[in-house]
């Protein structure tokens, strides 16, 4: 998963060499963020903290100095109002999904929702970054991607978005297999 966030992170990093890239990192509490970005840093991954506000890490990623601001995902946070600061001094974001907490998904749509349409994250690429797949009843890729509405979402807010092919197929798979039980 780890390697997975350091490709995605290329694109950004590849412009210019010591390069200084500053990522958002956002999602619902108890998603994940603050352990893959102890674990993008070597840390111990045992016993994480939630965090209550923000928290700051920093890297170098191939020749560039990347800082990460990992914001509270807890509903109680009262510095809601402070994140278009955080957003402004962003080149992207990454939003951690937890995928097998398929309860919290309206959730987690609704706060995707309001991020993206957050005037400072217009046009910034966003890495959506679906954790705990190891866990039983995780939602794939593909279906994340539909019950989030994804494409909606990054077609209407205008995020600088890549769909692996492979994603591509799998779902043109699904919605054929979909067309097939309605018409039986």
């Amino acid at each position: 998963m780890f390697c997975c966030c350091q490709c995605c992170l290329s694109e950004l990093m590849n412009a210019e060499a010591h390069r200084k890239v500053t990522l958002v990192v956002v999602g619902l509490d108890n998603a994940g963020k603050t352990t893959i970005i102890r674990g993008l840093q070597g840390e111990n991954l045992c016993d994480q903290a939630p965090v209550d506000g923000v928290s700051v890490a920093e890297l170098c990623l191939g020749g560039c100095k990347v800082t990460l601001y990992d914001l509270g995902g807890g509903p109680g946070w009262l510095g809601r109002a402070m994140l278009g600061s955080y957003y402004a001094q962003s080149h992207g974001l990454v939003f951690v999904v937890d995928s097998s907490d398929v309860k919290r998904l309206q959730d987690t749509r609704a706060t995707i929702t309001d991020v993206l349409q957050h005037p400072h994250i217009a046009c910034k690429p966003v890495l959506l970054l679906a954790n705990k797949q190891d866990l039983s009843g995780a939602l794939g890729e593909v279906e994340l991607i539909h019950r989030l509405s994804l494409e909606k979402l990054v077609n209407r807010h205008q995020c600088r978005c890549l769909i692996d092919e492979r994603l591509r197929e799998e779902r043109k798979e699904r919605l054929g297999e979909r067309k097939e039980v309605k018409r039986g």
